[in-house]
């Protein structure tokens, strides 16, 4: 699959803070082991509505849960130099590591859509005729990963 390169997805990426980055490690992390936000707040002993504040952003949280937030993903907190090439040389995801899916889709209310589904990006003519099959023309198709 082609990555999607628009003006709006550089926009938001040029955006992303710490607390936005924090919130899509987490996302991931959830996606790769099928954990909803229940599941994974349970392992941490944490109500489910902390850790979707904490997907959103971490500014609500104090230091000490984003740390065992991110050791339970397999990340840690770390105080680097602002130097170029620094944040390569340890490992932080580039910008271009955090797609459409993650920073553009939402559904009908705003919100992310759940982490285990796949998105795919319809063309042109695929939203005009989806348009006509639902009513509405659809940028991106969410699915549920077949079990």
């Amino acid at each position: 699959m082609t990555p999607v390169r628009t003006p709006e997805l550089s926009a938001v990426r040029a955006r992303l803070d710490v607390g936005t980055r924090v919130g899509l490690v987490v996302r991931r992390f959830r996606r790769r082991r099928l954990l909803s936000q229940r599941s994974m707040a349970d392992e941490l002993g944490w109500h489910h509505s902390t850790l979707s504040r904490a997907e959103k952003d971490i500014s609500t949280l104090t230091v000490r849960k984003v740390e065992t937030l991110l050791r339970h993903t397999g990340h840690r907190l770390a105080i680097v130099p602002d130097t170029v090439g620094v944040a390569s040389a340890l490992g932080e995801d580039p910008d271009e590591a955090w797609g459409a899916p993650d920073l553009l889709a939402r559904d009908g209310q705003g919100r992310r859509l759940p982490p285990y589904g796949r998105v795919t990006w319809n063309s042109v003519i695929d939203r005009r005729l989806y348009a006509r099959i639902v009513g509405h023309e659809a940028e991106w198709t969410w699915r549920r990963p077949r079990g």
